[in-house]
């Protein structure tokens, strides 16, 4: 029998965390219980902390913890999944592509950020919503101090308050001091649909979230 879980993320690597211990505990081997994680790269990134400085410090290898407990890495991307024969094609990093078979599946792809058709976005808007992304804004952010001090350098607007929109904002000050100088005066704008920051938070933690961000960022009324 084998286990295919698609996803190398905290989902995914989990999943075959627990599926191999699970195995272990029942005394099956793994000639008889296969399990196999399928992810471009056999590297966990540490996506809720990407807000933070140097992301490209936020990754773990993950070859040797599957390796040590009898998990197969395939290296490839999922592309389709044929539920009636049982079947995956991959895409291999080299554009070749292949077929896995599988008995049990388990989809850990995670999310993909949307990015509405807005004007201009696309080429002067950032995200932290990969590695790739959030590398590309702390290159924006270092690349601000040869800027001069004019046009809104200074000013970072965060589409969003929920958690990562109140993690990337409440952040940005520290960030933008230790790039531009402890003398800068970084200005943050949360812009948010709802009337309040966090609203699926509850009515207890949004007075306090309100209260953190209005000490680390400037936002409107």
């Amino acid at each position: 029998m084998r286990l295919v879980i698609i996803g190398a993320g905290f989902a995914g690597m989990y999943a075959a965390l627990s599926a191999a211990r699970l195995r272990d505990i029942q005394g099956v081997s793994p000639e008889e219980l296969q399990i196999a994680l399928v992810a471009p790269q056999p590297t966990l990134v540490v996506r809720p902390r990407l807000y933070e400085p140097k992301p490209e410090t936020l990754t773990a290898p993950l070859l040797d913890v599957l390796n040590a407990i009898d998990v197969v890495y395939v290296q490839g991307s999922a592309e389709t999944i044929d539920t009636k024969s049982r079947t995956i094609q991959l895409v291999t990093a080299k554009d070749a592509r292949k077929t896995l078979p599988y008995d049990r599946l388990v989809v850990a792809t995670g999310s993909r950020l949307f990015r509405p058709n807005i004007p201009g976005l696309a080429e002067r808007g950032f995200s932290v919503d990969s590695l790739d992304d959030a590398v590309a804004l702390d290159k924006h952010l270092h690349g601000l101090a040869k800027r001069p001090p004019l046009n809104g350098r200074d000013t970072v607007v965060v589409a969003g308050g929920g958690f990562t929109g109140i993690e990337a904002a409440t952040e940005m000050p520290a960030r933008l001091r230790a790039i531009l100088g402890q003398h800068a005066k970084p200005r943050v704008i949360i812009a948010e649909r709802n009337s309040a920051i966090a609203p699926t938070m509850g009515e207890v933690p949004v007075p306090s979230s309100r209260t953190h961000c209005a000490n680390s960022v400037w936002r409107p009324d």
